[in-house]
């Protein structure tokens, strides 16, 4: 058998997917701090991009073009390569930032689940799928889901615990983000206090039987079941301090969604829609507004 010598892989580059929560229920407070929680995650048509390169000298570098501010030891692409990467072994890694920061889309979870399989193949380092769910889960709560190939899941527990779902169909979505960024552990923080102050407000327990609803069926009938469950238990608290959060809820609503909540922690409000048609109409209406950050997109389509 001749054996063929094949030159290492130099570059990779990967896509870096959002997600919307399309509907966020907290069950109660841990011991330990954290929520427990039931979260229905998808996957969106919004992408940062991450380019890893190997490099010749033992270094690992981050370059982030558009903002300056990322290019730091606390990044969780950072951290990824560090615990990953032996001390003999360099990289560059060039990720170009289209997800909003602090918005609940989930961008720096995807970028961290991004960098961990990445460096895994370019480096071949075969680590098992284990090891990397758990790297992923002490990295963020969130960074688990974007290691899955399902566009769509279940997450239980604190959010680590996660069932793939197939059945979810396409769904067109407008999302709109008010620039203002928005702290998941203050607001997870607000929360706690509000239920312990006895908040009417709060629903901490998934009771809605449209919750439970398969909705594995055509486009336009499905997005009307979505829309029937569609819910976020943090949105009261945060629009408590960002206002803007339940205007722009009122806006889309009173435009052709079929319905609107907050995704995650927010700032990122996103309307649910019948068709990619009505999504296109309201996104050319608030485009208008500079002040807002505003993007048609889809949930992937099911693995």
């Amino acid at each position: 058998m001749d054996l063929l010598w094949q030159e290492p892989q130099q570059v990779l580059s990967l896509r870096c997917p959002a997600k919307v929560n399309l509907f966020l229920r907290i069950l109660g407070r841990r011991q330990d701090g954290y929520h427990n929680l039931v979260s229905l995650m998808a996957k969106v048509t919004l992408f940062d991009e991450l380019i890893l390169r190997r490099l010749r000298r033992s270094t690992i570098k981050l370059i982030c073009p558009q903002n300056r501010q990322l290019e730091s030891d606390d990044n969780l692409v950072m951290r990824v390569a560090r615990e990953l990467l032996p001390a003999d072994i360099g990289v560059e890694m060039e990720l170009h930032k289209s997800i909003p920061i602090g918005a609940g889309l989930g961008g720096g979870s995807s970028n961290a689940a991004a960098a961990l399989l990445g460096l895994n193949q370019l480096f071949e380092l075969k680590q098992d799928t284990q090891r990397q769910h758990q790297l992923a889960a002490r990295l963020g709560a969130d960074v688990p889901f974007f290691l899955l190939k399902q566009s769509a899941a279940m997450a239980t527990g604190i959010g680590t615990t996660l069932r793939p779902l197939s059945r979810l169909p396409k769904l067109a979505l407008l999302l709109v983000y008010p620039r203002v960024a928005v702290s998941s552990a203050a607001a997870y923080r607000a929360f706690a206090h509000a239920t312990e102050a006895g908040s009417e407000q709060i629903s901490l327990t998934l009771s809605s039987s449209n919750d439970k609803r398969n909705c594995g069926m055509g486009a336009a009938s499905a997005a009307h079941c979505v829309a029937r469950m569609l819910h976020n238990d943090l949105e009261t608290v945060v629009a408590q301090q960002l206002p803007q959060i339940q205007e722009l809820k009122q806006r889309l609503l009173a435009a052709s969604a079929l319905a609107a909540t907050m995704s995650g922690s927010g700032s990122t409000v996103f309307g649910l829609y019948a068709g990619e048609e009505e999504a296109r109409r309201d996104e050319k209406q608030l485009q208008q507004e500079h002040h807002l950050w505003v993007k048609q997109v889809a949930t992937l389509s099911a693995d």
